[in-house]
This record gives structure tokens, C-alpha cells and sequence, in this order.
């Protein structure tokens, strides 16, 4: 999972607050509301998300998304147990469909954030040059060593 670092919020989510507040409301009343439909440009979302991700999986950093991994937008705050962040700029992240599916409506205060300002990739992470696969930071403390497993 790369670091990323988040641009400032773009003008079309400036209503958020207003949007978010809506959303809840709609889901106390029983309904499900598409989410994605109070922002009209959600083809630029996913664009400004991929520029931000440089095209790969905010969580697993899967590249690139296609129709066999398509891109998502996840929540990383749940909209079911957080529907007012549910258009937070900081709250959404491109995600490929293995990782929407796996993460579901779980949230877990130990999940990494990448675009936590304390997170390092090293600190949880480290390279198999062999195997050229990510594995856990063996020298890392027991909790950042969870962290990266969860």
C-alpha cells in the first residue's frame, strides 16, 4: 500500500455536509439511496481518485484497475455506519473490487489509512526481493505488525 498524499478537496464536493446530512436522513427513513447520484460529476471522481492512486488499488495497489479488477470507490468509514461522511473527500479512496468485497461495511480503527499523515509503508512493510512479493515488517512492533495484516 503506497503512501498517498491527498490533493485539497475538489469544488464539485463542496456541498458534503449538506449531502451527507440528506444521505442519513434518507437511511433513517428505511430508504437506500445511490450514493454516487448527488455528485453529478462522478466520472471526474474517479479520475481525480485514480490521479491520486496513479491508476492502482488505494489498499492493495492492484494495477491496473480493468474490467477483471474494476476500479470502485470505497468508503473507508462505512456509509452504513457513517452516512454523514459518506462524501468526505478524506473518507473515499479508488479501490479495486477484490478489496470493496473484502473490506465490506467493516471498519477497524487499526485498518492503515493510506493517506494518514504517520503512515510509512517501511514502518509495516518490507520488500521480498526474492519472491518480489509485499511482506509484514518482521522488525516492526507486534501492534504495526497486526496493522499491516489487517
Amino acid at each position: 500500500m503506497m503512501k498517498l498524499t491527498r490533493p485539497k478537496r475538489p469544488g464539485y464536493l463542496d456541498n458534503y455536509k449538506k449531502w451527507g446530512r440528506e444521505y442519513h436522513e434518507k437511511r433513517q427513513q428505511g430508504l437506500k439511496p445511490k450514493w454516487h447520484k448527488k455528485i453529478r460529476q462522478w466520472e471526474q471522481l474517479k479520475r481525480d481518485l485514480a490521479k491520486l492512486t496513479l491508476d492502482h488499488c488505494s489498499f492493495c495497489d492492484s494495477y491496473p484497475l480493468v474490467a477483471k479488477n474494476k476500479q470502485t470507490v470505497e468508503h473507508f468509514k462505512p456509509r452504513s455506519q457513517y452516512p454523514k461522511l459518506t462524501y468526505v473527500w478524506h473518507n473515499l479512496f479508488l479501490s479495486c473490487e477484490t478489496c470493496q468485497k473484502a473490506k465490506g461495511d467493516h471498519f477497524n480503527k487499526k485498518r492503515l489509512k493510506p493517506d494518514a499523515i504517520e503512515y510509512d509503508f517501511n514502518r509495516y512493510f518490507m520488500m521480498n526481493f526474492k519472491t518480489g512479493q509485499i511482506e509484514v515488517n518482521m522488525r516492526a512492533s507486534q501492534e504495526d505488525q497486526e496493522r499491516a495484516i489487517y
